[in-house]
């Protein structure tokens, strides 16, 4: 293992959050592929469920889970993988998974929380120190995100996928100045830093996920998203959703942004591969999900 994922875990195991020695030891072994997802999932439900404390033990699990997938993403696929197996695994003689009850809401929370911190100083975080910015996180989250959406099953598409509706319509359909509007009073980054950090993460949605986002019908998140799929957004007036027009419009959108003389060089190759995937899956079939709640209530 090198040094750094060393100092990494080290990190974690005495910071503020104190991560728990069974939860660190899985991943570190998981890492090194001396166990497979599955044996790290069995190992882990077993001590959540165990515990009398099982849902402060829980949050401390995906807690780091989530400030790994956004501190390596050498290692993100493997993490993937775990939550896969996470999911598929039955319920223990002493309770249900009680880690799948609480992966959705311990998820958003991350996803406000890097989303919030993409344009702060990651060192004045509680996040672990290296050389990481708040920015780098949310990228690597997001791509994270986006690849548990592509392979995981109709829940993630549910509670994962929605919210990349949000970010690409966010990121895409506003100015620069209404962007400008966003940023806290105690950012480190100008709104053109911020668009461009959002962008590439849009583009990372699409690179990673935009296959089964682009194929999902908007009737697949329920009605209780109707509003928010709905609202009108100052560059579209058009159909609600996900629709073919809007994702040739958020293409057209990728490349004029492209363009523009703020745009980073290091965002300009993942918005390229994103306008491609786009025109390669225009004419994909739709892929439903069954109709059923959102775990988050709250239209945006």
């Amino acid at each position: 293992m090198s040094f750094s994922l060393n100092a990494w875990f080290e990190s974690e195991k005495t910071g503020q959050w104190g991560a728990s020695p069974v939860h660190t030891n899985t991943l570190d072994v998981l890492f090194y592929r001396k166990i497979s997802a599955e044996h790290a999932a069995e190992r882990l439900l077993s001590d959540v469920n165990l515990r009398d404390s099982t849902q402060e033990n829980a949050w401390g699990f995906w807690n780091l889970l989530f400030h790994a997938a956004a501190s390596l993403p050498d290692h993100v696929d493997v993490l993937v993988q775990l939550i896969l197996a996470i999911r598929q695994a039955e319920a223990s003689p002493e309770g249900p998974n009680k880690l799948t009850q609480s992966l959705w809401s311990s998820w958003d929370d991350a996803h406000s929380f890097y989303y919030t911190w993409r344009t702060l100083d990651s060192s004045k975080s509680d996040l672990s120190s290296d050389n990481l910015t708040g920015a780098d996180r949310w990228i690597n989250f997001t791509s994270f995100s986006a690849k548990l959406v592509q392979q995981g099953d109709e829940m993630f598409m549910r509670e994962c996928g929605i919210q990349a509706f949000f970010d690409i319509r966010d990121t895409l359909e506003t100015t620069l100045f209404s962007h400008a509007n966003t940023l806290l009073p105690h950012s480190i980054t100008s709104a053109e830093e911020c668009l461009t950090t959002d962008i590439e993460a849009a583009a990372c949605w699409i690179i990673h996920g935009g296959s089964k986002l682009q194929s999902v019908s908007n009737e697949s998140f329920g009605s209780g998203w109707s509003r928010g799929l709905s609202r009108k957004t100052e560059f579209w007036d058009g159909e609600p959703g996900f629709s073919t027009d809007r994702w040739h419009f958020w293409a057209q959108r990728l490349e004029t942004l492209a363009k523009e003389e703020f745009m980073s060089e290091r965002a300009k190759e993942p918005v390229t591969k994103a306008v491609k995937l786009i025109e390669e899956v225009a004419r994909a079939p739709i892929w439903s999900i069954a109709k059923e709640p959102c775990a988050i209530s709250d239209c945006k």
